[in-house]
């Protein structure tokens, strides 16, 4: 059946329903009628967006993306296109996907429909470290927004205690109280966060030790801004990619932590910089994106260095 008034008022002007409660009235009117007629229903919402003044469905809903000074063809249907940017919108807030099962219900249906388009199912790898028990690198030769064999349907943050439980060096390591790189000024929050290797707007659960480890605050956040957002918006809207982290080194137990370690007033203390010398020094991020012709375009090759201080820690 043809598009509401009232979406069909929101498309003529470029723009896609709200995520409040009449918004998602649309939204699952639109899904619905894609479900029941996709190809039909897209060009319902082609002839709502070229036919005003605004003109907008060949930029909302673009099958390429710009790497560098390069456009480069990755969707290989208008179809997916539509598909990919209507999942991307609802998943572009974490906070409010995780907490409405209706937008999740949306999600789910218009990932079955990607899948009809022919997206595949993501194949990913975790491994674990043999001493501190939580991440040692992942491997994503495919990593698409259709979660792999055994992940969950939707991402979860780091949980606290679940990791502390499955690996008890993270209840040791979080106590550091965070210190700059050359300061001596102690910061009020932990030195250490749980870095995620897929991140939960991937699908990446937060429970599972194998997917986080323990990394410097300020490094986790230059990787989110430097790599998973990139990486975010390319999975979401469609696009098929190779997605793997490799832990540097461990730091070990230079000369620097020994002496820290002599240092050291309490158990507690000691505790902290023993466990240190199995953190890694670095996490290389790499990402390829596979276009329509077969081939890979790399998108991303990125080193973010771990800070892992030699000195006696300051404990919370």
């Amino acid at each position: 059946m043809p598009l509401s008034r009232g979406l069909i008022s929101y498309l003529s002007k470029g723009n896609l329903p709200l995520l409040n409660s009449s918004g998602l009235v649309l939204w699952r009117e639109l899904v619905t009628e894609l479900k029941r007629d996709c190809a039909g229903t897209i060009d319902e919402i082609k002839h709502a967006m070229t036919g005003g003044k605004f003109r907008t469905f060949g930029a909302r809903f673009s099958t390429s993306v710009w790497i560098g000074d390069d456009e480069y063809e990755i969707l290989s249907s208008s179809e997916l296109a539509v598909l990919g940017a209507l999942n991307a919108r609802l998943c572009e807030d974490f906070g409010v996907l995780s907490q409405s099962r209706v937008i999740q219900g949306l999600v789910v249906d218009l990932r079955e429909l990607m899948d009809l388009e022919g997206v595949p199912d993501s194949q990913i790898q975790l491994s674990l470290h043999p001493d501190h028990g939580m991440a040692n690198g992942m491997l994503a030769p495919t990593l698409t927004c259709l979660p792999g064999a055994g992940f969950p349907t939707f991402g979860t943050q780091p949980d606290q205690v679940i990791i502390g439980g499955a690996a008890p060096m993270w209840n040791t390591l979080k106590r550091r109280r965070y210190e700059n790189r050359g300061t001596t000024k102690y910061g009020s929050k932990p030195h250490y966060v749980l870095a995620h290797l897929l991140n939960h707007n991937l699908n990446g659960p937060g429970n599972d030790a194998r997917n986080v480890v323990p990394f410097w605050a300020t490094a986790n956040t230059e990787m989110a801004r430097e790599a998973e957002k990139q990486v975010k918006e390319l999975v979401l809207m469609g696009a098929t990619v190779e997605y793997n982290i490799d832990l540097g080194p461990d730091v070990g137990m230079t000369q620097g932590r020994q002496q820290a370690l002599a240092a050291c007033q309490t158990q507690d203390e000691a505790d902290i910089v023993d466990c240190e010398q199995y953190l890694p020094s670095h996490l290389r991020i790499t990402c390829d994106v596979l276009l329509v012709s077969g081939q890979w375009q790399k998108v991303l090759d990125l080193t973010v260095n771990n800070f892992v201080p030699e000195t006696v820690p300051a404990i919370l």
